[in-house]
């Protein structure tokens, strides 16, 4: 699975950077894992370098697919508190993953 292989790369990098983060971070959620977006998402969090909107879009995206709105809003309330702020990809993907919940 290429999700797999790119999180096992990407834990042999030393010190990965925000770039990194979101490769394998869109990776995940292109393959539906949420909770390894998430993961990755924290772990970007507790580096030195903060998350960005792009960072927190694919995460929200990854939890829309997975029907997991209310993570999806959580992370959407939490960006503007790290100053990353929401963009329409962030908001449509949010608003998708409400719609689905039924």
């Amino acid at each position: 699975k290429l999700w797999q292989e790119s999180l096992s790369l990407f834990s042999s990098v030393t010190s990965p950077g925000r770039a990194s983060y979101g490769v394998v971070t869109s990776v995940c959620e292109k393959s539906g894992q949420w909770r390894a977006a998430l993961m990755l998402l924290q772990g970007l969090s507790e580096s030195s370098t903060c998350p960005d909107s792009s960072n927190y879009n694919s995460v929200i995206s990854a939890c829309e697919k997975c029907d997991r709105w209310g993570i999806a809003l959580d992370l959407l309330a939490r960006m503007p508190r790290v100053r990353a702020w929401p963009c329409e990809i962030g908001i449509a993907a949010a608003m998708s993953a409400c719609s689905k919940r039924g």
